[in-house]
């Protein structure tokens, strides 16, 4: 497009265009382009959603740490894939309960807030950051 009213006319077309619409105006049937939903992205979680940065608290669901492995390898706090991950296959019921537990003890079974590192990681793995999941689309806002 080498102009701005072309640009503003394909745009036009393409609003106005069905989803598998032919135009026969060109050699080559045409569709509409049909928007996709957004995708996850992962960025650091801040002081505010790891446990307020409070000492002896935790946060157990809704954090997500990075296992590598590219797209999809982001893995849920205290989730059983998680778990697996970490401590191999087996029974981990006794480190989902510490996940839920709410005593102080036990809060590095979590997504705590390193104060002298400034950032959010995992309590009983701190080189585990825990990042928070969002979708970047300005469509939803």
């Amino acid at each position: 497009m080498d102009t701005i009213d072309k640009l503003f006319k394909a745009i036009k077309q393409n609003d106005a265009a069905l989803p598998g619409e032919k135009d026969f105006s060109h050699h080559e049937p045409a569709t509409a382009v049909a928007d996709t939903h957004g995708s996850y992205k992962f960025r650091p979680a801040k002081i505010e959603e790891c446990a307020k940065g409070m000492v002896g608290k935790k946060v157990s669901k809704g954090l997500w740490i990075d296992m590598g492995g590219g797209v999809g390898g982001e893995l849920e706090i205290c989730s059983d894939k998680l778990m697996e991950r970490i401590f191999g296959p087996g029974d981990h019921s006794e480190k989902k309960k510490l996940c839920a537990s709410t005593k102080s003890d036990d809060s590095k079974w979590g997504c705590v807030w390193n104060e002298k590192k400034g950032y959010c990681g995992v309590g009983f793995s701190p080189n585990l950051r825990c990042q928070k999941k969002f979708i970047n689309d300005p469509s939803r806002l």
